[in-house]
């Protein structure tokens, strides 16, 4: 019997097969279609969301911190304390009123002030997102970065939560914008009294900090965040539909390799495995052509959920070259990983291993790889895995592709479906030699009968 019949064979007894169909054919179809259309909100346009709702947490005491300024003056020094007027360098004034209070930064981002415990609470009920921390510290501090030539470190902090990652990092941004701005201005004041000592200028440097403050408070209540949103590649933005057809895709071809991991112990066990062998089939030849039925099923089903992706769910998966060429290596790796199986599974004789695969290591496989929940939205180490699974290459290489980025940037993901093609083959192979020289060590006892 060639390979080629043999997967013939064996392709035509799997398309027959009702489960088959059912669960590797029909059920990545509904899926997507279910989590596609369930998750839209998810997937949402964030140029046209509604404004992001932080907390403002003051670490700091004002009262506390002015009298901890004048502590800090001389008593031997010339300074009246009753003349210094804080007013003139009013942070809270400037970061709320100026900053936050900006017409256009308040469409988008809405703030409340709130103790620590209370907005840890609220973020952890998913009612705000993000925490801005003013530390201990902060008047004090960033008056003597002003006020002086020190400059002591002012670290603005941001919690945010880990599923609303692009709002947490627009928060991010623009505390970070605000800290520029300040940075700029000292390092401008820091300039200014230099250039004083040395050209011997008369006056006191601190008659300019007034000045300075007028300047920040004037560019934070006058120059507008610009955020623009803008299509990577002129595609369009990833959709609920577009991410659940990747996503089903990647992880139900999984199932196909665990369905094909019961392929060898099937035939041993039907007795078709040593017929074969008896008939001059060579044990090669019977891997290969199982290895070749999985890679056919495979591609069938990556087939047949683009093809209802692109007509039903008006999914467009991008470049179509690069597509068949990602889809291949998966289809590759797939064949790899179930033959694997399928030894392990032959060596073991019993069909627990293929058990525990589909019923277990696929929805772990799953989850790493972003079948289930969107990968960006995951904590560092999970994305991190991601890229440590087959399926989570395969779903790196078509959101690319979907991205319109070209092969030189998705060939990355390719060669590693390529390369755990290779170790799982390569494991396939030993253990199949090993069951081999099992078998032919073998005693074989020969029987003599005696004519009667």
């Amino acid at each position: 019997m060639k390979i080629r019949d043999m997967v013939f064979k064996d392709f035509r007894i799997a398309l027959s097969d009702r489960a088959v169909i059912i669960e590797l054919m029909l059920m990545p179809i509904i899926l997507m279609t279910i989590l596609g259309f369930a998750l839209t909100i998810s997937f949402k346009d964030y140029s046209n969301s509604e404004s992001i709702k932080i907390a403002v947490v003051k670490e700091y005491d004002i009262e506390v911190e002015k009298k901890q300024l004048l502590d800090m003056i001389p008593i031997e020094s010339n300074i009246d304390i009753n003349d210094i007027d804080f007013g003139d360098f009013h942070m809270e004034r400037i970061f709320f009123e100026d900053f936050l209070g900006n017409n256009d930064l308040k469409e988008i981002i809405q703030y409340e002030i709130l103790t620590k415990e209370n907005a840890l609470e609220k973020l952890e009920d998913r009612e705000i997102t993000a925490i801005v921390i003013l530390p201990n510290g902060f008047i004090r501090d960033t008056m003597i970065n002003f006020g002086t030539s020190f400059r002591n470190v002012v670290d603005i902090e941001v919690i945010g939560r880990t599923d609303k990652n692009i709002s947490t990092t627009i928060v991010e941004e623009i505390i970070k914008g605000f800290s520029d701005i300040l940075n700029y201005n000292i390092s401008a004041k820091n300039t200014f009294s230099r250039i004083y000592s040395r050209e011997g200028v008369e006056g006191n440097i601190s008659d300019h900090i007034k000045l300075i403050t007028e300047r920040i408070s004037n560019i934070l209540g006058t120059e507008r965040p610009e955020l623009e949103f803008e299509q990577l590649n002129d595609r369009p933005p990833m959709n609920s539909r577009a991410y659940y057809s990747f996503g089903m895709t990647a992880m139900f071809i999984l199932f196909g390799a665990g369905y094909g991991s019961k392929f060898l112990l099937e035939e041993k066990r039907m007795g078709t495995y040593d017929r074969m062998s008896a008939s001059g089939v060579k044990k090669s030849t019977i891997v290969i052509g199982k290895a070749c039925t999985i890679f056919l099923v495979g591609l069938t089903q990556m087939l047949i959920t683009y093809i209802f992706s692109t007509i039903v769910l008006k999914v467009q998966w991008g470049e179509f070259i690069n597509l068949v060429i990602i889809f291949i290596a998966s289809a590759f790796t797939v064949a790899a990983l179930g033959t694997m199986l399928a030894s392990i599974t032959y060596h073991a004789g019993s069909y627990n291993i293929a058990n525990m695969f589909t019923s277990f290591i696929v929805q772990i496989m799953s989850v790493l790889g972003g079948s289930m929940v969107p990968i960006e939205v995951m904590p560092g180490f999970a994305r991190f895995a991601s890229k440590l699974v087959p399926n989570g290459l395969m779903m790196n290489a078509v959101m690319k592709n979907y991205y319109g980025y070209g092969m030189e940037e998705i060939s990355l993901s390719i060669v590693g479906l390529l390369v755990y093609g290779l170790v799982f083959f390569t494991i396939a192979i030993y253990l199949l030699l090993k069951e081999g020289r099992k078998v032919s060590h073998v005693k074989r006892v020969n029987a003599k009968a005696d004519s009667v």
